[in-house]
């Protein structure tokens, strides 16, 4: 069994190989005109994105290519699918899904797409 200090530990250890920063952008609803309006839910945090195999969907009879990537963040990170991931490039990344927490967990890992380049 892993004590909560092992745990801080191990946490500690893997932020030290997140070397990318990115912030995450959510929308919120607030009624009216302007109905959803995006907000920065963490900014400047430390993070690793990795890049998956390009895939490729059918849209309309026409093919639209797609960048899928993997990003990890620090333990207790607030990231959901439909969030906004902006890197220190300017790239922006729609989250698809959060990969579901498991026993021990010391990073938050999320599936993404790639929007702009």
């Amino acid at each position: 069994m892993i004590t909560e200090r092992e745990l801080e530990l191990l946490r500690a250890e893997q932020k030290k190989f997140m070397p990318n920063r990115c912030s995450v952008r959510r929308r919120s609803f607030v009624g009216g005109e302007e109905s959803y309006v995006p907000s920065f839910v963490m900014e400047d945090q430390q993070c690793r994105l990795t890049p998956g195999f390009g895939i490729w969907r059918q849209i309309a009879d026409r093919f639209q290519g797609i960048t899928a990537y993997t990003v990890t963040l620090p333990y207790g990170s607030d990231i959901r699918a439909g969030d906004e991931l902006v890197d220190e490039e300017s790239r922006t990344y729609q989250v698809r899904d959060s990969l579901s927490p498991k026993t021990y967990e010391t990073a938050v890992r999320a599936l993404l797409d790639l929007v702009t380049d």
